[in-house]
């Protein structure tokens, strides 16, 4: 009928991948995709489960409710029984449940919708760390499937095996590079360099990023987001190159720089569920070199091959070397505005089909 408003729906959003201070691409995911959904027509509730009130996510938000409980203990007892969904969750009569990122969750009432981000740990186990493994292996996808009602994918590549099983909506991202930056101390050292966007992941190809180093000894490599005390860092066998340069996880302003700056992004991981760097580069219209992996030929069209091999890699370094290198052109609009409307009628649609029941 004319004039008639839409119901609005009371969604839990579950803050746990904010615990961590550390930036990551869910991280970004779930700050950014939370601030879209803000203007959807949607009653947010947020809530996260931690030992400790946590400040920093107070800051954002400031009504956020603290389930106080150990993570550990909780993800102990899951391995044998779903755990009953809190009082101070329940007595807010949520009418649908996100998650953010893959997750055990609680036995409740209310549907859950779960976002997918990657297939990594089915395809790249060895590029995780013991303890995620370990965390996947008691909590498989398989058994994470059956606890949710619908997923949200960021392509296509990801989303397809599923669309049989459950309602999937392919939202993709969005990019907001940082308008504000901030520059190293040592910055003069960083002039005429490529950028890499790397954790210490075997499926970034960081070895073929110190053979790049090798082969061009003038140009200079940063590799920024590195963990030092992660293990599988320490166990790769990388040249020590004077122009090949590892710099530790920084602020959203100084990646902003590094990006900025930078003669193009590398972007040649085996494996990605959406790769949001690249989307962040090709944003502010920074060269990108991707490898030939189907997410990227999903979300980026060019004129050049994408990269199969080191050789390949060389090329497009010397390309981007004599101002060779163009900037991928997208092949749709991917903004965080986009996704979330995308992801708000998913919600919709799962709670009007659980109210047909």
């Amino acid at each position: 009928m004319p004039g008639k408003s839409i119901q609005k729906i009371r969604v839990g959003i579950d803050l746990r991948p904010l615990i961590e201070k550390r930036i990551s691409g869910v991280k970004v995911y779930t700050k950014s995709i939370i601030n879209a959904l803000s203007n959807e027509d949607l009653e947010l509730i947020f809530f996260y489960q931690s030992k400790k009130r946590l400040k920093h996510i107070h800051k954002d938000f400031p009504k956020a409710i603290h389930i106080k409980k150990s993570n550990l203990l909780f993800n102990l007892k899951s391995i044998f029984l779903l755990q009953k969904c809190p009082k101070k969750l329940s007595k807010n009569k949520v009418d649908l449940y996100f998650l953010p990122d893959r997750r055990p969750f609680y036995k409740c009432s209310a549907p859950v919708v779960m976002t997918l981000h990657d297939d990594v740990p089915e395809m790249s186990k060895n590029s995780l760390s013991l303890k995620s493994r370990l965390w996947h292996y008691f909590f498989p996808l398989k058994k994470l499937l059956k606890n949710v009602d619908a997923l949200i994918c960021p392509s296509s590549a990801i989303a397809s095996p599923h669309k049989d099983k459950m309602p999937v909506a392919v939202t993709y991202e969005g990019a907001n590079v940082s308008r504000a930056q901030k520059a190293p101390a040592n910055k003069k050292q960083y002039k005429d360099f490529f950028l890499c966007i790397s954790p210490a992941d075997p499926r970034k190809r960081l070895p073929w990023i110190a053979k790049a180093a090798e082969k061009f000894p003038k140009a200079k490599f940063v590799v920024i987001g590195i963990k030092e005390k992660d293990s599988r860092f320490k166990k790769m066998k990388l040249s020590k190159q004077k122009n090949l340069h590892f710099i530790g996880e920084l602020s959203e302003e100084e990646k902003a720089w590094f990006l900025q700056n930078a003669i193009a992004l590398i972007a040649i991981s085996k494996r990605e569920g959406f790769d949001l760097p690249a989307l962040e580069a090709i944003s502010i219209k920074k060269p990108v070199i991707l490898s030939d992996i189907p997410v990227h030929h999903e979300l980026y069209k060019q004129k050049r091959p994408m990269v199969k091999n080191k050789e390949d890699l060389y090329l497009q370094i010397h390309q981007a070397i004599n101002g060779q290198l163009e900037t991928p052109k997208l092949r749709g609009v991917y903004t965080w505005e986009r996704a979330a409307k995308e992801t708000s009628l998913l919600f919709r649609r799962v709670v009007h089909n659980k109210n047909r029941k």
